[in-house]
């Protein structure tokens, strides 16, 4: 099955329409492009070996901002967050795989994202 076309997501409390820009059987992009020009791009990936699947949930944040060394001139700025599961098929099964993501996200998100803004202030 597919992502369904388009993807709503929230983004600081509005919904935001992602529409599909590229799909193949392994991949699918969405992109959203706001009133200042700056594009977010989400990007589903899976990938198989023998005896492990891995799959990305990413979104990456184009924009521009003023160059420091030439402030009349922009420059190309872009951040990026990525959720990568990594399983051994012969371990678990999807239900498991999901559970385990699910306690990552659930971990960052508890205090109100205190542990996530620890990681992003490079607590460790």
């Amino acid at each position: 099955m597919a992502y369904a076309d388009p993807q709503i997501i929230n983004i600081e409390g509005t919904d935001r329409t992602f529409v599909r820009v590229a799909s193949s059987p392994n991949q699918g992009k969405f992109r959203y492009t706001d009133n200042d020009g700056n594009t977010y791009e989400l990007m589903v990936d899976h990938q198989s070996s023998r005896s492990r699947n891995r799959h990305t949930f990413r979104l990456t944040v184009n924009s521009t901002a003023p160059d420091p060394f030439l402030p009349s001139q922009n420059r190309p700025v872009s951040i990026s967050a990525y959720l990568v599961v990594n399983a051994n098929d012969n371990f678990s099964t999807p239900v498991d795989t999901k559970a385990v993501a699910q306690i990552l996200v659930d971990a960052l998100d508890a205090d109100a994202g205190a542990r996530l803004g620890k990681l992003v202030n490079g607590e460790v």
